[in-house]
């Protein structure tokens, strides 16, 4: 659990060395950076260490991957969103609402845990990592509607219990 947690920590700070240096890079690598290298990088470091972070009985350490989980996922690249891309009134709302959804599902979770069967209810904050790519695609295009409409979706989806999504099994 530890070295998954590590993991998706310091991908996360190497994506955020990478976007603040003075180099000339795209928003989709930085937002591949900041949002789906910490990802694969959990999955990663749980395929082999054969761990499951959801699936971890010490309530310390699930608090701990909470409070990560919430840096890396929902704070991070909300922040860089908003400083790179965020233009309208409307996307910084969408935006807040975000934040406030993912830190709701997270505090659900620690709180909570899997349903009985072994189900996340809800879209899992770490899913979100994808969303910045489509974001910084839709802002590519002037899409900022289509944004705002895709952050206010996510995050519904985050704090609905409709959506049902099964554990993976490491093996």
């Amino acid at each position: 659990m530890i070295y998954c947690m590590l993991a998706k920590f310091f991908a996360s700070f190497l994506g955020i060395v990478i976007t603040r240096l003075q180099l000339e890079k795209s928003l989709y690598l930085e937002a591949f950076l900041l949002g789906i290298l910490p990802i694969w990088s959990e999955v990663l470091a749980s395929n082999i260490t054969k761990t499951e972070p959801s699936l971890e009985k010490d309530r310390n350490k699930l608090y701990l991957d909470g409070v990560l989980d919430a840096l890396v996922f929902i704070i991070i690249p909300s922040v860089w969103y908003y400083l790179s891309l965020a233009e309208s009134t409307d996307e910084k709302i969408a935006l807040i609402f975000f934040i406030f959804c993912g830190l709701t599902r997270l505090f659900q979770f620690v709180r909570k845990g899997l349903n009985h069967d072994g189900y996340f209810r809800g879209l899992p904050v770490t899913y979100t990592g994808y969303m910045w790519l489509v974001l910084a695609l839709l802002k590519n295009y002037e899409a900022n509607k289509a944004a705002s409409i895709t952050l206010v979706l996510v995050s519904i989806l985050m704090i609905t219990s409709k959506i049902k999504i099964k554990v993976r099994a490491v093996k």
